[in-house]
């Protein structure tokens, strides 16, 4: 079914919708915010497309596979997380996405179609969390932003993705996302076995907590300052910091 209701300012999608249909709610140019939830499977084609006023989506965890040119010109959208749970991103899913600042790719996505991120040209900041950089066509990232545009990615991959074709052409191909916040929060202990403590100064406030593995597998979430990592198995973790400033990586030994 086909939506385009121009009226539409705010979407509520129930917990019993496992998939959304080709354009669904294309051109609904007033929607400004919407949450998808953890029952949907899959974004058909054209769904979201033409949404001149989305300006938030959230991405439920069970989402495998996003459409041809799910959101296409949705030109007030500012930052997309795409879930680990996501293998596939169709060819214009997000072509034209001006205003996107923040793109985060979960790591299980194994393809990205032509021109996905074509002439996201706000760009600044690009975290890939796949371990080992995907062949993809030069104009997924098209439109010349990339030498302006820094590249976050698993210590372990950094050297691949510095001279992998396409993902060479960033600006910069490091770890972290924002030199502030890196500077101005404390982990501790380190190494750690019981409760982990993170400590955020100058004004940062925490909005949420990843854990990865080596692997760059998505082990555990945490939304306050103290976590318990008992239950990890003993190794080294990766721990990315999301804050209302930006966000940024830090290495812990759980013991």
């Amino acid at each position: 079914m086909k939506l385009n209701s121009y009226a539409l300012t705010s979407l509520t999608i129930g917990n019993s919708v496992t998939s959304i249909g080709e354009e669904a709610f294309y051109e609904c140019t007033a929607l400004a915010s919407v949450t998808i939830p953890d029952s949907v499977t899959s974004i058909s084609d054209y769904t979201f497309a033409y949404c001149a006023a989305l300006t938030s989506v959230t991405i439920g965890n069970s989402v495998t596979f996003i459409g041809e040119e799910a959101f296409y010109d949705c030109t007030a959208l500012t930052s997309v997380t795409i879930p680990d749970s996501v293998t596939s991103i169709s060819y214009y899913a997000f072509y034209n996405c001006s205003a996107l600042t923040s793109l985060t790719i979960g790591n299980s996505v194994t393809s990205i179609g032509d021109a996905a991120f074509y002439d996201c040209n706000a760009l600044t900041s690009v975290t890939c969390m796949v371990p080992t950089p995907l062949v993809i066509n030069t104009d997924v990232f098209g439109g010349g932003y990339q030498a302006n545009c820094d590249l976050y990615v698993l210590p372990s991959s950094q050297a691949d993705y510095s001279n992998a074709p396409v993902w060479e052409d960033f600006r910069n191909v490091t770890l972290g996302s924002s030199s502030f916040v890196q500077a101005n929060f404390l982990l501790y202990p380190n190494p750690v076995s019981n409760v982990l403590t993170i400590e955020l100064q100058n004004n940062l406030e925490l909005q949420n907590v990843n854990f990865y593995n080596t692997l760059g597998q998505l082990v555990k979430t945490s939304k306050t300052p103290t976590t318990n990592v008992s239950e990890l198995t003993k190794g080294n973790y990766f721990v990315e910091v999301i804050t209302n400033q930006g966000k940024a990586t830090k290495t812990i030994i759980i013991e």
